[in-house]
């Protein structure tokens, strides 16, 4: 709920850009650029939901014990 306006803000700044380039370039560019575009997040991405996945329920069982989260990270 928290990582809502920062992920809206997100994609609407890369719908932007596509649509920057492909009124100034063309079609042929605007797909070039999509490609490279999520070619340049699928790293960050995966990287991004193997922590979510390791370290969320870690967190939220500390929370909810009442412990302090840094112990709780290793």
């Amino acid at each position: 709920m928290l990582n809502t306006p920062h992920a809206f803000a997100g994609a609407l700044q890369d719908t932007v850009a596509l649509g920057l380039v492909a009124a100034a370039l063309g079609p042929a560019a605007a797909g070039f650029w999509g490609l490279t575009l999520r070619y340049l997040k699928a790293p960050a991405s995966l990287v991004g939901g193997a922590v979510s996945q390791a370290l969320y329920p870690k967190l939220a069982a500390a929370g909810i014990r009442g412990r302090r989260v840094p112990r709780c990270v290793k």
